[in-house]
């Protein structure tokens, strides 16, 4: 639907890029035959759910936590007193117990984005 919203179309298309999804595919097929599963790692949905819990969901956690830090180190009372019952809230049903840290997580989101293109 959003390819149609284009002013210009693409008059080339790269034919390497349609040959390459079909020996992904027969790779894929092949391999389930043998008993190696590899279709869930291709898949692009949970591509993008691993993407998420390992890059944004950390960079959420953080962003929220130190915003909240930033607030309570102003000392202000009545600023305070608005955002520490937020911040409570958020801790108890949001926010992680511990700052996720990932030490692969560039693989996981490089692979992710080659899968895009």
């Amino acid at each position: 639907m959003t390819g149609s919203l284009r002013k210009t179309r693409a008059s080339e298309k790269r034919a390497g890029w349609y040959r390459l999804k079909y020996l992904i595919l027969i790779f894929l097929l092949a391999s389930s035959a043998f008993g190696m599963q590899l279709v869930g790692i291709f898949d692009p949905l949970s591509l993008l759910i691993r993407s998420l819990s390992v890059s944004i969901n950390p960079l959420f956690n953080h962003g929220l936590t130190a915003f909240f830090d930033g607030i309570y180190r102003l000392n202000a009372k009545p600023l305070s007193a608005v955002s520490e019952p937020m911040y409570m809230m958020m801790k108890k049903f949001l926010l992680s117990f511990h700052q996720p840290y990932f030490i692969q997580g560039t693989f996981i989101v490089s692979s992710s984005c080659s899968s895009w293109v």
